[in-house]
């Protein structure tokens, strides 16, 4: 996607992203080092080099490619979510938390909520969590790693109704996932018993 300010052209996008498509990212490289001598500071660049950098697992340098999108421009959802998932996927949750917050506030995205849900559960913080896990539902009731992470998070307050009709409502909307069907067994299993045990969320 083009995203404004001084950049390439879209044909020049559109075969850096076709290299990336056909997974040579050596070719991708190169076109975005041609361009870099061109169009100095241009956002378009700057993304495609650090999306290319996350892919080839250079998270410092995605990162920090990132984090300079986001000086350059704070109000755009796609910079913040995508750097939130870099941390969430390093299992760096506390990290992960402040874009994907961010990226809420740019855009009702029910994926930022969620993974903003699942990192406030791997930090303990389940009432945030389940406010979150609400809110992706909100914005798509079919939404299943959301039904089921609402279950899942009942669990952890206490709440074992709850945590069934959760789970029941996962079925409904799938009832052939494995997940929905296996959230619905802990529910059950739960119902009744205090845990000491943090179940596992799923992403």
């Amino acid at each position: 996607m083009i995203i404004t300010d001084t950049h390439p052209t879209k044909e020049d996008e559109e075969e850096i992203q076709k290299f990336i498509n056909s997974n040579d990212l050596l070719k991708a490289k190169k076109k975005i080092s041609d361009l870099e001598l061109v169009y100095k500071n241009s956002l378009t660049v700057i993304y495609y080099d650090s999306f290319i950098k996350n892919l080839e697992g250079d998270f410092d340098g995605a990162i920090n490619g990132y984090k300079k999108l986001i000086q350059m421009k704070p109000n755009i959802w796609l910079f913040n979510h995508n750097l939130g998932l870099i941390y969430f996927n390093q299992k760096k949750y506390q990290d992960a938390i402040e874009p994907f917050e961010a990226a809420t506030k740019i855009e009702n995205n029910k994926y930022s909520f969620h993974n903003l849900g699942c990192c406030y559960y791997e930090i303990y913080e389940y009432l945030k969590a389940k406010i979150c896990f609400e809110k992706a539902l909100s914005l798509d009731s079919k939404f299943l790693f959301a039904q089921c992470n609402l279950s899942s998070v009942s669990i952890q307050l206490g709440d074992f109704e709850n945590a069934k009709m959760e789970a029941k409502k996962a079925l409904e909307i799938d009832p052939e996932s494995h997940l929905a069907n296996s959230t619905y067994g802990v529910a059950l299993s739960k119902s009744g018993t205090i845990s000491d045990l943090k179940e596992s969320v799923q992403f």
